[in-house]
């Protein structure tokens, strides 16, 4: 993001004929780093004040994003002095990429007080000060005071902006000139990026290419080229290089990519930075719950190992059963007191030995009787241990279908189903606070139209359950053959499917599947001969009277609703 003085003069300049005298009605702090004001101005809008270290703005948003129950201290100190307050006006401070928001207010004694909240746009130093007389009545993030010796940022201190960095100023004409007389060769966007304090990255490597493309490097023509670039009008872009969305106040025709355009920064801003926040907190959402999930699978893993130990121990049960028997078919040859005997093994067809331990405090019929309970434990024991491990391991399994779920995620409210799944399968546990009483909301499939036929695709093991039992019973249910997948339902509405359909949804369901390769087996059937046996998870179904086609996996994304 061009996070740099000459983005920010666009946007200063467009929030000042957007929000001057609009009035505060409301402030939220939905996360420790974001403040949204809700404003009047002849219409209600949003202001988003934000001093994230990869998305910090000051701007216009239409996304709302849910707030905490107990609002943070900053967002009530907010509320106490500016509820109610009308934005004066919004500037540039310092020559540094610093927007001041002031604000008109009325205190308990009807007197106006004015206040400024001063917004530091520079990345992961980004910070929000509130202030009122220059005096600091509260920041949003507390900074490092070894960040900078010559700046205290305290409540109570006076509010001192940044050191500027040594550097000319890209907006005033005499300086251009010095600084461009000083340019010997190399790389242009280097020099304009280490020279002036008004560009980024993206916007020097923009600004040098603007003035090369001129001819050769002159500085009266570099001059010239960088007054028309910091003089162009507002034409807000997005571009979507293939990875990430990037919004530009006027168009860089040195980037490549797909450019959507915008009638206002501030909306073109909003649009950029909402994407990559959104992918942000999927990507830390899904690594979060895939790190849950790890955690239980050890856990039943190192439950399955000590299981296996034991069910080691179990089989020796017959081996315990014949020291009995031998110490009992040989107990004229033996006396109390022995610690050992070499007894032979009338099973065996070579007639070997077999070596016993004995107690030397029980007498040899003591002593068969020991092992013949030991034999009885363990046997009884090996039923138990086995009755286990397939629990565990149809756990294990369950798990491998939630991260298959979790992986084929693709939107935070996905993840937000598997996680209320973990938590009914007590897989995972709920915050311990009030929480909101939640709405019911209808499970929200993918939906694919195939010649005029729905067909629909579970996202997670409950939308599964869902989707294949609030089917029609001459519905067709489809899955992939000894893969964990989605659920597909083909609504038939009675009429006979067609070969097609069923092609492209098996391919669907390939797609959705836990399978590798070009051919996958899907199994399809009707949904009347699908059943889910009694207490089984989330997802497991057993199902009779099928079909196997082989398709190779295929979104077809030009097919979904």
């Amino acid at each position: 993001m061009p996070q740099d003085l000459f983005t920010l003069q666009k946007v200063v300049s467009e929030l000042n004929a957007l929000i001057i005298g609009a009035k505060i009605q409301k402030i939220n702090m939905p996360s420790d780093y974001d403040v949204v004001f809700t404003i009047y101005n002849g219409k209600t809008n949003k202001l988003a004040v934000s001093c994230n270290a990869k998305n910090s703005r000051v701007g216009l948003t239409t996304v709302d994003k849910p707030n905490p129950l107990v609002a943070k201290n900053f967002c009530m100190l907010l509320r106490k002095h500016l509820l109610g307050a009308r934005i004066s006006g919004v500037n540039l401070y310092n020559n540094d990429r610093i927007i001041a928001l002031t604000f008109e207010n009325q205190n308990e004694l009807f007197e106006t007080v004015s206040y400024v909240l001063y917004a530091e746009i520079m990345n992961k130093y980004s910070n929000v000060f509130l202030t009122a007389n220059g005096v600091i009545l509260g920041l949003m993030r507390n900074a490092p005071q070894n960040l900078d010796s010559t700046r205290i940022t305290l409540t109570g201190a006076k509010y001192l902006p940044p050191l500027l960095q040594n550097k000319f100023n890209a907006y005033d004409n005499d300086s251009l000139i010095k600084a461009f007389s000083l340019y010997l060769g190399g790389d242009l966007s280097k020099f304009i990026l280490s020279s002036f304090n008004a560009f980024s990255p993206v916007t020097a490597d923009e600004l040098a290419n603007r003035i090369l493309n001129k001819g050769e490097f002159t500085v009266d023509n570099a001059v010239k080229v960088t007054n028309e670039f910091l003089a162009l009008p507002i034409s807000p872009v997005v571009i979507y290089n293939g990875k990430s969305y990037d919004y530009f106040a006027v168009n860089y025709p040195s980037i490549s990519g797909e450019r959507i355009y915008f009638d206002a920064l501030t909306s073109a801003i909003d649009y950029a930075v909402c994407i990559e926040e959104d992918k942000s907190n999927f990507n830390s959402n899904k690594n979060a719950l895939i790190s849950k999930i790890s955690a239980y699978e050890k856990k039943q893993i190192k439950s399955l190992n000590a299981l296996e130990d034991k069910l080691r121990e179990c089989n020796n049960a017959d081996t315990y059963k014949l020291y009995a028997e031998l110490i009992t078919a040989n107990i004229y040859r033996l006396n109390k007191g022995m610690v050992s005997a070499n007894l032979v093994n009338y099973y065996s067809e070579t007639g070997e030995t077999v070596l016993i331990t004995l107690d030397k405090n029980l007498s040899p019929n003591e002593n068969a009787q020991k092992y013949y309970k030991k034999y009885s434990k363990l046997k009884k024991s090996r039923e138990n241990v086995e009755a286990r491990k397939q629990v565990i391991l149809n756990e294990l399994d369950y798990i491998e279908s939630i991260k298959f779920h979790v992986n084929s995620a693709k939107t935070s409210a996905d993840l937000n189903e598997i996680s209320e799944e973990l938590i009914i399968q007590n897989i995972t546990h709920a915050k311990q606070n009030k929480q909101v009483k939640k709405k019911v909301v209808a499970p929200i499939y993918r939906e694919y139209l195939v010649e005029n036929f729905t067909v629909k695709v579970g996202k997670n093991n409950i939308q599964n359950d869902s989707l294949t039992f609030s089917a029609n019973r001459t519905d067709i249910w489809l899955h992939a053959k000894n893969y964990h997948s989605a659920h597909v339902i083909i609504e038939t509405n009675n009429m006979v499917v067609p070969d097609s359909v069923i092609k492209i949804a098996s391919e669907i369901t390939a797609y959705y599947s836990q399978g590798g390769g070009d051919k996958i087996p899907v199994d399809y059937t009707l949904k009347k001969y699908v059943k889910k046996p009694p207490k089984a998870k989330p997802g497991s179904v057993i199902y009779t009277n099928y079909k196997t086609a082989y398709a190779t996996p295929n979104e077809h994304k030009e097919l979904l609703k």
